[in-house]
C-alpha cells in the first residue's frame, strides 16, 4: 500500500518489520520476495535521486545560460554606449572643442572601469578609449601654447604702441602700454631679454622725457654745435669792435 502511494520510507519500513517476522519463521520463499521488493523500493529512490539531481541541474545550467545572456546583452550595450562616447568625443576634437571632448572621454572611461564584457571587446575599448586620451592631451597641449603665442604677440603689439606713443609725447600711455607688456610677460613666467628691453624702454622715457636714448643724444649734440656757432659769432663781432675802437684812437 505505501509502495503505491509511493510513500517509499514507510513502504521500507514495513518490509524490514516483515521480514523480521518471516526469519522466524524460516519462510526462505516470502523472505526472497519481501527482499525483492525491499531492492526494487531502494532502487527506485536511487532513480529519483539521480533524476532529481540531473533536474537540478539542468535548472542550475538553463540559469546560468540566462544569466550569460542577460550579461551579453547588457555587455554589448556597454560596449555600444562607449563606443558612442568615443565617436562624440572625436569629432569634438576635431571641430576644435577639446573641453566638450575631455567631459566625453571621461564619461567613456568610468564607463570601460566598469566594464564585464569579452576581454576581447576590452581589449579593443582600451585601445580606442588609450588614443583618444592621447589625442585630447596633445590638443590641449597644442591649445596652450597658442594662446601663449597669442599673448606673446599682444604682449609686442604693445611694446610698439608704446613706442609709438613716447615719440607722440604720450608718456603716460607708452608706460602704461609697457606695464601691460610686463604683465603679459609676468602671466607666462617670462625673465629673458624681452623683459629687460621693456624696462630699458622705460628707463628711457624716465631719462628723456619721452625720447629714446638716440633722440636724446641727437638733441644735446645738436645744441652743442648751436652753441659753438653762438660763440664763434660773438667772437667775430668782438674782434671788429676792437679794431673800429683802434682806428677810431688813431685818428684821434
Amino acid at each position: 500500500m505505501y509502495q503505491s502511494t509511493e510513500d517509499y520510507d514507510e513502504a521500507l519500513f514495513q518490509y524490514n518489520r516483515a521480514l523480521s517476522e518471516l526469519s522466524k519463521m524460516i519462510d526462505l520463499q516470502m523472505q526472497g520476495d519481501v527482499q525483492a521488493k525491499i531492492f526494487a523500493i531502494r532502487q527506485t529512490q536511487k532513480e529519483n535521486a539521480q533524476a532529481a539531481q540531473e533536474a537540478q541541474q539542468e535548472a542550475q545550467q538553463q540559469k546560468e545560460e540566462e544569466e550569460a545572456a542577460q550579461k551579453a546583452a547588457a555587455a554589448d550595450k556597454a560596449v555600444i554606449k562607449i563606443n558612442t562616447y568615443i565617436a562624440n568625443a572625436n569629432s569634438a576634437l576635431e571641430e576644435g572643442r577639446t573641453r566638450r571632448a575631455r567631459e566625453l572621454y571621461k564619461q567613456a572611461l568610468s564607463r570601460y572601469n566598469k566594464f564585464t564584457g569579452s576581454g576581447e571587446d576590452a581589449d579593443k575599448l582600451y585601445k580606442d578609449i588609450t588614443a583618444l586620451g592621447q589625442a585630447i592631451t596633445e590638443a590641449e597641449v597644442k591649445a596652450v601654447e597658442e594662446a601663449q603665442e597669442e599673448q606673446l604677440a599682444q604682449a609686442a603689439k604693445y611694446v610698439l604702441q608704446a613706442k609709438e606713443a613716447a615719440r607722440g609725447g604720450d608718456i603716460g600711455i607708452a608706460k602704461q602700454l609697457y606695464e601691460d607688456a610686463l604683465a603679459v610677460y609676468r602671466e607666462l613666467n617670462i625673465w629673458d631679454e624681452r623683459m629687460e628691453a621693456v624696462y630699458d624702454a622705460m628707463d628711457a622715457l624716465t631719462q628723456g622725457s619721452g625720447q629714446n636714448p638716440g633722440e636724446v643724444q641727437g638733441g644735446s649734440q645738436n645744441g652743442a654745435q648751436q652753441n659753438a656757432a653762438q660763440n664763434a659769432g660773438d667772437g667775430q663781432q668782438s674782434t671788429a669792435q676792437d679794431a673800429g675802437d683802434q682806428d677810431t684812437q688813431a685818428k684821434g
